[in-house]
């Protein structure tokens, strides 16, 4: 699913609720180098083409929809790259602090996941409360997951969930979980 199917898919949504949601103008060759520089790998190509078609969305426009677990659902706005930026050193900072100098993974994180609070190759991109629920793809996945899939920081308690196998499937799981709890989604 492409940027231009996703975006009128959602708009069709949107109208139908009665509501709207306002994109940015595309990011341009020169943020998408200096992100690519920063994060040290090239950007997934699907993250990519969502950035080349609109660097993130108005503060208050809720694009995408995804969950944690059966009962725990977010709605999340899509980031531009100066705020991807911005959460990324706001994480690499807090790996450095002491507190989590001696973080070791509780059992429970799921295995596709390696066990850190911050890899310099897990790509925000969308967030939910200022970064309380953090969406990023994840270029250094465990032995067990795959490269491009979908994880999430969500703080309080802490934790990095799995989402999907890759941003293909996180975006028909967005408008998946959309039409089958509108009321969820445009509630929030």
């Amino acid at each position: 699913m492409n940027p231009e199917e996703y975006f009128s898919k959602l708009e069709e949504i949107f109208i139908a609720n009665g509501q709207s949601f306002k994109l940015n103008k595309p990011a341009t060759k020169s943020e998408i180098s200096n992100f690519e520089q920063l994060t040290q790998s090239e950007l997934n190509p699907n993250l990519k083409s969502f950035w080349q078609y609109a660097n993130g969305c108005e503060y208050e426009s809720n694009v995408f929809f995804t969950s944690t677990s059966k009962s725990s659902f977010f709605t999340c706005r899509f980031i531009d790259i100066a705020e991807a930026i911005e959460n990324y050193h706001y994480r690499s900072d807090l790996n450095n602090e002491i507190k989590y100098a001696e973080y070791s993974c509780d059992e429970l994180r799921d295995k596709r996941i390696k066990p850190c609070w911050f890899n310099k190759k897990w790509v925000p991109f969308a967030d939910f409360g200022n970064s309380i629920f953090e969406v990023s793809v994840d270029n250094d996945p465990s032995e067990h997951g795959d490269l491009g899939q979908i994880i999430a920081y969500l703080h309080d308690p802490d934790n990095i969930h799995y989402i999907s196998k890759n941003f293909e499937v996180f975006l028909k799981d967005s408008i998946n979980l959309i039409l089958k709890y509108p009321e969820d989604f445009f509630l929030q």
